[in-house]
């Protein structure tokens, strides 16, 4: 599936409501929502149909929200020296190639980043204990 991916500088009140409101009125059903917030940040992944998904990108840019999208893996882990490393060598010992990568957000000692490998599946087995737990 493909998410997109919104990150919140500032969390605050209202921001599903804003986002929820703003695809309402262009017809845009949300197909699977889930929301977090770590630390002052928040998180928002969401996913539409695939005909609605360009313009929903388009759409949330336009109103300024910071969005990634894509087929990202959202993984959680600790924020300690050698941590990325195990998560990129494990990709690379099993010869998949991290294209994409960005250190979403920073929360007392854990570390949130999005990763787009170009085989999710596997990559998602491999790192199943890194996976962001996204709370409904």
């Amino acid at each position: 599936m493909r998410h997109i991916i919104i990150l919140v500088e500032q969390d605050r009140k209202g921001v599903i409501a804003d986002i929820s409101t703003k695809l309402g009125n262009e017809r845009i059903n949300i197909e699977s929502i889930s929301a977090s917030v770590i630390g002052a940040k928040g998180l928002v992944i969401l996913s539409v149909g695939a005909k609605d998904y360009d313009n929903t990108i388009r759409l949330l840019k336009s109103v300024h929200y910071t969005v990634m999208p894509s087929e990202f893996i959202i993984l959680d882990f600790e924020d300690r020296p050698g941590q990325l490393s195990l998560v990129s060598q494990t990709l690379f010992d099993n010869d998949i190639n991290i294209e994409s990568i960005h250190l979403i957000t920073k929360h007392g000692e854990k570390a949130l980043y999005a990763v787009k490998v170009d085989n999710p599946p596997i990559a998602r087995k491999l790192l199943g204990e890194y996976l962001f737990q996204e709370s409904l």
